[in-house]
């Protein structure tokens, strides 16, 4: 997946930040976060002359995620809430065949690709809880596996570390959209050399991210 597909977004909402009414304020908005725990698996349906196979086996993943977007607020006196945020985000990691079937290995990249962003549930200014969903296109570096469209929805929360910085902590759930066409290869229990096998495969679960958030360029 080409990276450079996030700088039209990312200019089209810095050119947005730029404009305000009374009222309102319009922040850009960077993050960095990491994955701190994960539970996901993978689902397969794979085939070949001489067998077929389908299942669901557990699969590690590690990323990373850059976030870069723009955070509507309200301003009432000297009282500032947060309304929504919206922007692109790109998870930057690995994601692992299980032992069950093979990919092409352990350890391959992957970049997805989401849009989408998170809406604040209160105006507590310390703790403030939101909800969030995106559309996320992974990309598998292995040749043997195609992009997968997903929603990502997420519940998590805020805490101030003052004006413009934020920790953040999200627990969200990846449901997958499309399938990806798969090859790969399946034990022999027949002989030595394993099967070749073609087919679908898609992955989902759960991820802990952990991470901060800057709102930067400050408008009234």
């Amino acid at each position: 997946m080409q990276r450079s597909l996030l700088l039209p977004g990312l200019v089209s909402l810095l050119l947005v930040s730029c404009a305000s009414n009374g009222g309102t304020r319009w922040e850009p908005t960077v993050g960095l976060g990491l994955q701190t725990w994960g539970n996901h698996s993978e689902e397969v349906q794979l085939s070949s002359t001489e067998t077929a196979l389908a299942g669901r086996a557990s699969v590690d993943r590690d990323v990373a995620e850059l976030t870069f977007g723009v955070t509507h607020s309200t301003v009432a006196g000297e009282a500032t809430r947060k309304d929504w945020f919206a922007g692109v985000k790109l998870a930057l990691g690995e994601l692992d065949s299980s032992d069950r079937f093979n990919f092409g290995g352990d350890g391959e990249n992957v970049d997805e690709l989401a849009l989408g962003g998170m809406v604040y549930l209160t105006d507590n200014a310390t703790w403030t809880p939101y909800a969030s969903a995106w559309g996320v296109f992974t990309d598998p570096a292995s040749p043997n596996l195609d992009t997968q469209t997903s929603l990502a929805l997420g519940t998590g929360v805020e805490l101030a570390m003052g004006p413009q910085f934020a920790l953040y902590s999200e627990l969200n759930y990846l449901v997958p959209l499309s399938d990806s066409d798969a090859k790969g290869t399946l034990p022999n229990l027949a002989g030595d050399a394993d099967l070749p096998a073609s087919g679908t495969r898609d992955y989902s679960g759960l991820a802990l991210m952990f991470g901060i958030r800057a709102r930067i360029g400050l408008t009234d």
